[in-house]
């Protein structure tokens, strides 16, 4: 109980010292700012659209938008193109459908961006107090394991506000443009987008804040978190070519050990593959910052 009232209030500071510090700040800026970007882009897109469905129906554009939804939810074309593009999973294609298509764009765009994100904000929060000295404060206090994993905690906790105000953003303006979006449910599905994608940051969480575990210099931290996620990506397009992957094992395990394969199973309707999606994305994660917190546990600081 002791470590869990320790991990709580770590978390609590955590969040405190991200206002003082501004990290709060950066973290909304950059989602406002990909949010606005994103619903500007798809608004632009429809208008575009509208246009060409404007020069070849003309005197029908006021009920375009609810013709675009209802075509990007029942036509066989799309169908099509968003089976082959989950590769092959029709239940998923078909659930994929039954959003709508701003809250599925922004949704997408927003799993791209989270690695990127996640390493802005924390692959130097253990090593800078670290190489600052300000850690010691709290290790007379608390165990190394419980002050990293409140932190920890505090920047998913972080992650989670900026995903979902990110969201709120994009619901208020789709509300304003778009004459097919319901205020009421569609904020609701956002924030439900929000909640479900936030998994796919924890195994990045794990990754940065377990490699900044390893060493007191901040720029060292910030270099290794940034080559290993260009690694991580390397490593996932080569690995997503199923040629390679068919008759090969080894590289079958190096793919499920990477965040990228449970991509697609956080948006599954099957309950039971959407949380085997979670708790893998989880239990990575807790790899990932055990790994670095066992060489934190073994030095000086």
């Amino acid at each position: 109980m002791k470590m869990l009232s320790d991990i709580g209030v770590v978390l609590q500071y955590d969040l405190i010292e991200a206002l003082r510090s501004r990290r709060l700040y950066v973290v909304f800026a950059l989602f406002i700012f990909g949010a606005v970007s994103v619903s500007g882009l798809f608004i632009l897109t429809l208008s575009q659209a509208e246009a060409l469905y404007e020069k070849h129906s003309p005197g029908s554009t006021e009920v375009f938008e609810e013709d675009f939804v209802d075509v990007f939810a029942n036509s066989e074309a799309v169908g099509l193109f968003v089976t082959r593009l989950v590769r092959g999973d029709e239940m998923l294609a078909a659930e994929l459908l039954t959003y709508h298509p701003l809250a599925l764009f922004y949704g997408w765009t927003a799993l791209g961006f989270i690695p990127l994100l996640v390493l802005l904000t924390s692959c130097d929060s253990i090593t800078a107090d670290i190489a600052s000295g300000s850690c010691r404060f709290s290790l007379v206090r608390t165990s190394r394991l419980a002050w990293c994993t409140g932190k920890f905690g505090g920047q998913l906790a972080l992650l989670l506000v900026a995903l979902c105000s990110g969201g709120l953003i994009v619901a208020l303006i789709g509300n304003a443009y778009l004459k097919s979006v319901e205020a009421g449910p569609f904020l609701v599905e956002i924030l439900y987008v929000s909640m479900f994608i936030s998994a796919y940051g924890i195994p990045y969480l794990g990754l940065f804040m377990g490699i900044s575990q390893l060493t007191r210099s901040v720029n060292i931290a910030r270099m290794i978190s940034l080559v290993t996620l260009i690694g991580f990506w390397l490593i996932n397009v080569i690995l997503s070519k199923m040629w390679l992957i068919d008759d090969n094992k080894a590289a079958y395990y190096i793919q499920h050990a990477l965040p990228g394969i449970y991509k697609l199973n956080l948006w599954h309707p099957d309950l039971h593959t959407r949380a085997a999606a979670v708790a893998a994305l989880a239990l990575l994660g807790a790899v990932y910052f055990l790994i670095g917190h066992q060489v934190l546990a073994r030095r000086d600081v």
